[in-house]
């Protein structure tokens, strides 16, 4: 989930939203690649908006939710698509010569300063979880979205309400009709004629007929 595992752990315990007993049963339950933050989180210990409005708090930052942005021209401008991938983040607003932009892992240092060299202005972040932030890439970089569309697509059978609960596929805000209604925005934006779907062996490829 962050590029510092034992740092969130060390926050996470300092202000009792785990105790060790909870780390030392999460790392046995750790799956291929996994930290022992994802498990946490896997499990239903912690949740990673919790997470992340936690570490927002101790770098001095504020925790967003970016499922309402507007203005998807001009935010598309800001940042080149490649790098907004490249970096998991994706410009959010701009105010004179800084460029906001969200991101889901605050440990990493280098994405705020690998922006500032490519953009050339100043760049300031804020915290989103990342599901918001791979939807909203989807709708400003469709043609960067082929390679995340099933981390897009996670949870489409259902939503999981606070309380645990599932409901069925169909609520406005399901990822599935999210996707859906962003490749739709993108060819109404793009005033586009034809929406090509390609398929490939485990994603698949969005073309878009503009100007016949």
């Amino acid at each position: 989930m962050t590029s510092n595992d034992d740092y969130v752990l060390q926050n996470l315990l300092e202000n009792q939203m785990v105790d060790q007993a909870m780390v030392d049963a999460a790392s046995k339950q750790i799956q291929g690649d996994e930290t022992v933050v994802d498990v946490l989180v896997r499990t239903g210990v912690l949740k990673e908006e919790d997470i992340l409005a936690l570490l927002a708090s101790v770098f001095g930052m504020e925790f967003v939710d970016i499922t309402r942005l507007e203005n998807a021209e001009e935010l598309r401008n800001l940042m080149p698509g490649e790098l907004a991938k490249k970096l998991g983040a994706v410009p959010i607003f701009k105010s004179g010569n800084t460029v906001t932009i969200a991101i889901s892992d605050p440990t990493n240092f280098d994405i705020l300063d690998s922006a500032r060299y490519a953009l050339g202005c100043d760049v300031e972040a804020m915290v989103a979880p990342r599901n918001q932030i791979l939807q909203v890439m989807a709708m400003l970089y469709p043609e960067q979205a082929g390679d995340d569309i099933n981390a897009l697509l996670d949870g489409a059978d259902g939503i999981t309400t606070e309380s645990g609960e599932v409901t069925e596929e169909g609520e406005g805000d399901a990822p599935i009709i999210r996707l859906c209604q962003s490749i739709i925005m993108r060819a109404f934006q793009s005033r586009a004629s034809d929406i090509h779907i390609e398929p490939m062996e485990k994603r698949f490829r969005i073309r878009y007929r503009i100007d016949g």
